[in-house]
């Protein structure tokens, strides 16, 4: 817990009402810049940093109402039948070997039904994030 308070705290804001899967890849040198602390997530839900991977420790999830104050989304448990709404649903990991991608995967859940293979990859969000990266790194 000591190390938990050293870490630089990240403030990632989301669309409000967004609910859906959410990708951070990290360690991208056409990324936003390490300097940040606070994140908007695009609209399509995947956001590309130039910070290195640090384990999604410290990090805030957040919505901003129309007074631009921050609404926490809170944490939910994948396997708890009953979840706050709105809340974020933690995925974990990934990395691909092929692309050299690191990325973290969550969910926002905002009352509608989950619609996600939680044990599988999504190929939406799989393409959504091929053609971020590739738009990414021609800057």
């Amino acid at each position: 817990m000591e190390l938990y308070s050293h870490l630089t705290r990240k403030e990632f804001i989301i669309s409000k009402n967004y609910s859906g899967p959410v990708r951070i890849v990290f360690e991208e040198k056409c990324g936003q810049n390490i300097d940040n602390k606070t994140y908007q997530i695009p609209n399509d839900g995947v956001l590309i940093l130039s910070v290195k991977d640090d384990g999604a420790i410290n990090h805030h999830y957040f919505y901003l109402d129309k007074d631009g104050k921050k609404i926490i989304i809170p944490e939910a448990e994948i396997i708890s039948s009953r979840k706050p709404v709105p809340s974020l649903l933690s995925l974990g990991y990934g990395y691909t070997e092929m692309t050299d991608i690191k990325y973290y995967d969550f969910y926002i859940y905002n009352g509608d039904s989950i619609r996600y293979n939680f044990f599988a990859s999504n190929p939406k969000l799989d393409s959504i994030t091929r053609e971020s990266l590739i738009r990414c790194r021609k800057k």
